[in-house]
């Protein structure tokens, strides 16, 4: 039999392992072990100190977060949430990853005038995870995807995995980019 294991250990690494029973001992394997904080609630700039905050349960990013180092999300097969868009703002020089080592990760959208993620000259690397029900309802503003909005020159979004799905927007659901933005902005999918 196999059971998950999750844990925070001093200096506030994190480490997710498996406990697999062989021959009738129990061995546990470490699948991943980060320097970064375990989090359930709401979320705020200062879990991301280190750089990776994994989830242990359903969060809220309020009214969202601006990007201010290399961040990295584990989802963890839980849903987060916000009361005003966008949830993440990736300014120039700054990156998100969004990962889910769990199960059913989900970025849950509302309905707002701008879309769930900004991208104002960052990078943003969707590696896991179900970006879905987002409204983007600012029409008149031409920018604004439903999920991810690239705003600025040298914006940068690749999706290796994940889902965006059931999100709408003035310019696109899932992914969209400004009229000004042309210069090294890169999207890969």
């Amino acid at each position: 039999s196999v059971a998950d294991l999750q844990t925070k250990i001093a200096d506030g690494y994190v480490f997710s392992a498996k406990a697999y029973e062989v021959n009738g001992e129990t061995k546990l394997v470490i699948v991943q072990c980060v320097n970064g904080n375990a989090v359930t609630g709401t979320l705020t700039a200062a879990d991301f100190a280190k750089g990776f905050v994994k989830l242990t349960g359903d969060a809220d990013l309020g009214n969202g977060l601006t990007v201010s180092g290399n961040w990295t999300i584990d989802l963890n097969g839980y849903t987060l949430t916000g009361t005003g868009a966008p949830y993440f703002t990736v300014p120039s020089g700054k990156s998100l990853t969004i990962e889910d080592s769990g199960v059913d990760g989900t970025i849950e959208g509302i309905e707002a005038a701008d879309a769930m993620i900004a991208i104002t000259g960052g990078t943003v690397t969707l590696n896991g995870g179900l970006l879905t029900g987002h409204t983007s309802s600012n029409a008149t503003a031409t920018q604004f995807g439903g999920a991810v909005s690239l705003r600025a020159n040298n914006s940068k979004f690749t999706m290796n995995g994940g889902e965006i799905s059931g999100n709408t927007g003035v310019r696109g659901g899932a992914i969209a980019a400004a009229d000004s933005v042309s210069t090294g902005s890169v999207i890969t999918i």
